[in-house]
């Protein structure tokens, strides 16, 4: 059984229910379901985001079977090529991830390499729900996967990076630290960028306290960045 980027390549040509979807032909599943314009009208709704466990799936698919929603359609190849090559599904798919973002207290700063930045706007409230939010662990796990797979490999560092920098150096999000950081970076389809991007966690996590940082409390000044404190701890 051959592969393309990770997805399965003799699947049914004629299942394009991920598509139409995304083009507002079908609404998710299970009964009612969503199209996908009111779904991301919740932009901002936290409860709706938080409380609804079956949209995720339709606007972030991915290859494999969803555990939590069986209704949801796995990504097919030929159907990640068709979002791919459309520019009006691109933007709904970086549509929904802004939706995501903000859901977490970040934004997404370029669009074109994918930087993201706290949400000075939400940053404190959002990270102390994600910082006990496991579940949510699960759902950035599948979003970086689907943009690995949906045309948007370069956003999977930038956000991967920036959840580590907060987990790690500025320990505003300290309980991702050990659950949920390496399937984050695993996650991550570039051989090469997964490789740095380990080597970064394990030379900070060899540190109880990673310098620049106190050691109780959240620090709320984001100046200290995690290649300066990488390159510090390796120094020392």
């Amino acid at each position: 059984m051959g592969q393309i980027f990770g997805i399965e390549s003799d699947d049914e040509e004629s299942d394009t229910r991920n598509v139409r979807f995304y083009r507002g032909e079908i609404k998710s599943k299970p009964w009612p379901g969503k199209n996908i314009d009111k779904m991301l009208s919740w932009y901002g709704n936290y409860d709706k985001l938080e409380d609804n466990h079956q949209y995720i799936q339709w606007l972030f698919p991915i290859p494999e079977r969803s555990r939590s929603n069986s209704s949801a359609q796995r990504l097919y190849v030929h159907e990640a090529q068709a979002i791919k090559v459309d520019e009006e599904l691109q933007g709904k798919v970086v549509q929904a991830y802004r939706m995501m973002l903000d859901f977490y207290g970040l934004r997404l700063v370029n669009p074109i390499d994918g930087a993201v930045s706290r949400n000075r706007e939400n940053w404190e409230e959002r990270f102390h729900h994600l910082n006990r939010s496991q579940h949510n662990y699960l759902r950035i796990t599948r979003i970086i996967t689907s943009l690995g797979e949906l045309g948007f490999e370069r956003y999977q560092s930038p956000l991967v990076m920036k959840l580590m920098e907060e987990g790690v150096v500025h320990r505003t999000l300290p309980n991702t630290v050990r659950s949920a950081m390496r399937y984050w970076i695993d996650a991550i389809k570039d051989q090469n960028e997964r490789t740095e991007l380990k080597r970064r966690y394990e030379t900070l996590t060899r540190h109880t306290v990673p310098p620049g940082n106190q050691s109780n409390g959240i620090s709320k000044d984001s100046d200290v960045k995690l290649d300066e404190c990488v390159e510090a701890t390796e120094i020392s």
